[in-house]
């Protein structure tokens, strides 16, 4: 039955790729693959960044659809880059479990927008791929936003740093054993991490990386 269903529905209502258009798939195998490859490495204010693909139009399109279309097979591809990228992040530095994701925090406004903590439902989606792989992993959300903030869409780098200054701090300062990693979907300026570096680095705790599904690329990245 669910299978007539699911035939019918898909009869009406026929699948194409949100990002090429491509009829008879939800992201095709060509739209997908430049999020299944090997990950990149840099250096964000001198820890090392693991991501999975340049910020460009087609990321951003599916960036967008994850977070504020609910796609699920755009959030899926998402989860799975971030989890390569810890992957190997934990090879490279040989981590010993149990690990620390440590998340970037949405407003409480973009919450209450998108009726979903965007991030914590991809880090949820992580640690369950990450356990698979023999690698013990805890959502460790102990960042939060304690004032407002502009909306950074039409900010440069310098004024999103200022726009962030010192607008995260610590709910909670105790972290389980092991290492912490910080984790968001999408790096631009790099503002949002270098004020969540801020916040861990005051509170001593040590960062053994910073891990995204995206990134803009080595020539724009923290200037």
């Amino acid at each position: 039955m669910h299978k007539t269903i699911t035939s019918l529905k898909e009869l009406v209502f026929p699948k194409f790729c949100v990002i090429c258009a491509k009829s008879g798939f939800e992201v095709c195998l060509k739209c997908q693959l430049p999020w299944l490859g090997l990950p990149n490495k840099d250096k964000l204010n001198g820890l090392n960044l693991y991501y999975m693909r340049d910020y460009d139009d087609q990321s951003s399109k599916l960036i967008l659809l994850a977070k504020e279309g609910s796609n699920n097979a755009a959030r899926e591809l998402i989860s799975k880059a971030i989890f390569t990228s810890i992957k190997l992040l934990v090879s490279e530095q040989k981590l010993i479990n149990p690990i620390n994701i440590v998340t970037i925090p949405s407003s409480r406004k973009s919450i209450m927008r998108r009726g979903r903590d965007h991030i914590n439902e991809i880090c949820i989606e992580i640690i369950d791929r990450l356990g698979s792989n023999s690698i013990t992993a805890f959502n460790t959300p102990i960042l939060t936003q304690v004032r407002k903030v502009r909306d950074q869409s039409k900010l440069n780098r310098v004024e999103r740093l200022h726009n962030l200054e010192n607008a995260y701090s610590l709910k909670d300062r105790s972290l389980d054993n092991g290492a912490c990693i910080l984790v968001d979907d999408l790096i631009t300026t790099g503002s949002s991490i270098s004020e969540a570096i801020r916040a861990l680095s005051e509170a001593k705790i040590t960062i053994q990386g910073v891990v995204t599904a995206c990134a803009v690329g080595r020539n724009s990245l923290i200037r």
